[in-house]
């Protein structure tokens, strides 16, 4: 009878470390992923992305240059479209689409790690969609992109250059 009490309790406690251990991971879990968002929407280039993807305004492209009226330039969908063409469609960019090009380039990349974060279970999906679903539906052509036809140029781009970790997320 006591070694019956003795084994339930242990049951019971070993039950309960497992519980406190699943809670501790979530939580770890979660707070990895917002670390990892944090970083992210952090860097120059995703703020820059997002702002182009969001609205049409100056934006600093050109951050080594002396005069402050040359770092700005006008970014607007059809330069983003430009910019964003594959090798076989363009071949060659202007000083204004290559830094936009850089700019998505350095952002697809980012995105992408996050995807593989998930990939290898270090967070799910879910702990950073609340952050990224706007981004990713704008990017699909069902959030701000203001035409479809920007959407298409970047799962163009997407496909050409293999970011299947972001056609992943999406």
């Amino acid at each position: 009878n006591k070694e019956a009490s003795a084994l339930l309790i242990a049951i019971a406690g070993g039950g309960f470390a497992l519980w406190r251990w699943t809670i501790d991971q979530r939580w770890r879990r979660v707070q990895y992923a917002y670390q990892l968002i944090n970083e992210f929407m952090a860097k120059d280039n995703t703020k820059k992305a997002l702002m182009m993807l969001d609205t049409t305004n100056y934006i600093e492209l050109f951050p080594e240059k002396e005069n402050p009226e040359e770092k700005l330039c006008r970014v607007n969908e059809h330069l983003i479209i430009n910019a964003l063409k594959t090798f076989d469609q363009q071949e060659a960019f202007d000083e204004s689409e290559f830094a936009v090009r850089m700019i998505f380039d350095d952002f697809f990349t980012d995105l992408s790690m996050l995807q593989h974060h998930i990939d290898a279970k270090l967070i799910r999906l879910n702990d950073v969609r609340p952050y990224l679903e706007y981004w990713i539906k704008s990017i699909n052509g069902h959030g701000t992109v203001k035409s479809i036809e920007l959407a298409r140029q970047i799962n163009k781009f997407l496909d050409f250059f293999e970011y299947t970790a972001i056609k992943i997320l999406s």
